[in-house]
């Protein structure tokens, strides 16, 4: 079971574990920072604590050091919209992930939420039975296209496909600036395939975007808009 686990962390995204244990350079006290760890049939394995510290690690660092304070708790709203947007997403308890559109003019802090729910969900109290992406329009455009013109397998689209073995609700995209790129049809085509795949699989999805859904749609089409209003809860700033 544990060679398993050690083979599965080489599918985990390094932005979609917690930064929990980050500071925390204490001899690992089950292999002693050996690296591995004998089990009953005197086979040796690789060390989950320590493989988990070391992906924490590495998420804490891939987080941009403008973001890296912007949590719940940082989030100052100036608003009834935006007090009410905090109360809804901070008050998410143990497995209730939620999907949310967030809308609202520049700086009303939508960025600073998406990112304090993925911090809450991947960073603060980490499952590592959990999948997470963060992703801005552009990043994940290049991704996707890697994928379809190079053959470089995207870690969001394969993480989707292998839902069939396992809980779909424990992939999350946290998608950011949904309305920021240049439209073309090439790329209206591989955002339709990753939403649907997202929509048909039950997994879920948090996004950002300074216009609301009807506006949206007529640049993201409306295909792809009404798949996002069925997989999100909306959220107004």
């Amino acid at each position: 079971m544990e060679d398993l686990k050690s083979n599965l962390t080489q599918f985990r995204d390094p932005q979609s574990k917690g930064e929990q244990a980050v500071a925390n350079d204490s001899t690992c006290q089950k292999c002693h920072d050996i690296g591995f760890v004998s089990l009953a049939n005197g086979v040796k394995s690789k060390c989950i604590e320590c493989l988990e510290r070391e992906i924490a690690r590495k998420v804490a660092l891939s987080i941009p050091a403008r973001f890296r304070d912007q949590t719940f708790e940082t989030y100052q709203p100036r608003n009834k919209l935006q007090v009410e947007a905090l109360k809804r997403m901070s008050d998410e308890g143990p497995g209730e992930i939620g999907s949310y559109f967030l809308v609202g003019p520049y700086g009303c802090g939508k960025t600073h939420l998406l990112y304090s729910q993925y911090r809450n969900l991947s960073i603060g109290e980490p499952n590592f039975d959990l999948i997470y992406f963060f992703r801005t329009t552009h990043e994940l455009l290049a991704e996707l296209q890697s994928d379809q013109l190079e053959a470089a397998n995207s870690r969001i689209l394969l993480s989707l496909q292998l839902t069939r073995f396992r809980d779909p609700s424990e992939v999350h995209l946290f998608w950011d600036d949904a309305d920021k790129f240049k439209v073309t049809d090439f790329k209206l085509e591989m955002l339709f395939h990753l939403v649907d795949l997202i929509y048909r699989t039950n997994a879920k999805l948090s996004v950002t975007s300074n216009l609301d859904l009807l506006e949206l749609q007529e640049k993201l089409s409306p295909a792809i808009c009404r798949r996002i209003d069925d997989i999100c809860e909306k959220v107004k700033l």
